[in-house]
C-alpha cells in the first residue's frame, strides 16, 4: 500500500481517525497481515478526509503533542533501566 498523500491546508482536508478497534474484535484482520505489510497498513484506525476547522486542527495539535510526550517519557524510561 503506497504512503497517505501529502494533504496542504489549502486543500481544506484534513485525515480523521475512525476508531476501528471495535470492528477488528469482531473478526480479527490483523491475524492474517503478512510481515511485509507496514505499521500504517496494521493500524487500528482507518483515515477518512474531513473539513479542516481551527478547532480540528487544534485538536489534533493536542493529540499530537500527548503522544510526542507519551513517547518521549516511555523511551526516556526506557534508557534508564
Amino acid at each position: 500500500m503506497p504512503p497517505p498523500k501529502q494533504l496542504k491546508l489549502s486543500d481544506m482536508t484534513k485525515l480523521k481517525r475512525v476508531d476501528r478497534r471495535k470492528e477488528i474484535q469482531d473478526g480479527d484482520e490483523t491475524s492474517n497481515l503478512s510481515d511485509g505489510q507496514s505499521d500504517y497498513e496494521q493500524s487500528s484506525y482507518k483515515y477518512t478526509e474531513a473539513p479542516v476547522t481551527e478547532r480540528s486542527l487544534h485538536k489534533m495539535l493536542q493529540e499530537l503533542r500527548a503522544t510526542i510526550t507519551a513517547d518521549f517519557h516511555r523511551i526516556n524510561g526506557d534508557l534508564r533501566k
